[in-house]
């Protein structure tokens, strides 16, 4: 049976899974809470609670890990031509975008831009969510950033641009 100290450690710590955080907030001294935080996080009963704490999580806002790489996915993958029409080059309707392009929208903006002397014209602009984040995300998510001991003696670079992703690796 855990101490409310640890079942409080625990609630805190599912917040945004931050042991050093949860510990203070739990109680512990500032100058040992991290300490505390690792030694809590390798008990077995401790990781059970927050296994517990998380699925009761889940089950109740009805978010599953799958759901959220699959939004990262739509924001990482998203093309510009799921935005725009490739007659006009206009902005499409939202309710002509696919699902993809629907979630990565964060907004739409209509601006004017000059097309004669003393002519405009209004066009609607999207601004979607960081892809590179994005791309992040689900990288750590696949443990490509993780390195065996083969690799470790390599020099790896990763460049995520609003353009293109390049990758230089240093044997």
């Amino acid at each position: 049976m855990l101490s409310d100290q640890y079942k409080l450690f625990c609630e805190n710590y599912i917040i945004n899974f931050n042991g050093t955080e949860a510990a203070i907030k739990a109680g512990f001294s500032e100058k040992t809470a991290r300490s505390q935080a690792s030694r809590l996080l390798t008990r077995v009963d401790i990781q059970q609670y927050i296994s517990e704490l998380t699925e009761k999580r889940s089950e109740r806002v009805k978010v599953t890990a799958d759901d959220v790489i699959n939004e990262l996915a739509k924001l990482a993958f998203l093309n510009v031509d799921d935005l725009y029409c490739d007659i006009t080059g206009e902005l499409l309707p939202v309710s002509e975008m696919n699902d993809k392009a629907k979630a990565a929208i964060s907004s739409i903006e209509t601006k004017s831009i000059r097309v004669g002397k003393d002519s405009y014209k209004k066009v609607n602009v999207a601004k979607t969510y960081s892809k590179e984040k994005a791309l992040e995300l689900l990288g750590k998510h696949l443990g490509i950033y993780e390195m065996d001991n083969k690799q470790k003696n390599q020099n790896i670079t990763v460049n995520l641009s609003d353009s293109d992703a390049e990758i230089w690796i240093n044997f």
